[in-house]
């Protein structure tokens, strides 16, 4: 756990590990591997993000995907903003109510879903795949 502030850069929490990013403070670069868990906590702030499959990423504030990040494991909570940047990657995510989804130019989301009360954003030049019914995008 870190107290608000900027957490160490380019951190990997490997499995059985947990990062937890409080109020006020900041993560950068962190990867989630199977087995770790990283928590945003609202008004906290996540800048680059990696979920490696079977890793878990529980956000309420505010995560920015960067170019070259991927997620498999992100959960939001009301409340939460999801930055997708270009380059980067969110796979499988649900936007449920309260949460904003914003793809920006260059950004791809593949395969999520959109619950009522979620909110997503396409921006110019932003990327939406398999879009399987009306209840997915």
């Amino acid at each position: 756990m870190c107290s608000p502030a900027v957490l160490p850069a380019n951190t990997t929490v490997s499995s059985g590990g947990t990062e937890i990013v409080f109020a006020g403070g900041t993560g950068s670069g962190i990867t989630i591997a199977s087995g770790g868990t990283e928590i945003v906590s609202a008004s906290g702030e996540q800048i680059g993000l990696t979920v490696s499959a079977g890793g878990t990423a529980i956000v309420a504030g505010l995560v920015d995907l960067l170019s070259g990040n991927t997620t498999t494991g992100l959960t939001a909570l009301s409340g939460a903003v999801v930055e997708v940047d270009s380059g980067a990657v969110a796979s499988g995510f649900t936007v449920s109510k309260g949460v904003t989804e914003i793809i920006l130019s260059g950004g791809t989301a593949i395969g999520g879903a959109v619950s009522a009360g979620g909110l997503v954003i396409v921006e110019s030049g932003g990327v939406v795949s398999s879009h399987h019914n009306s209840s997915q995008f």
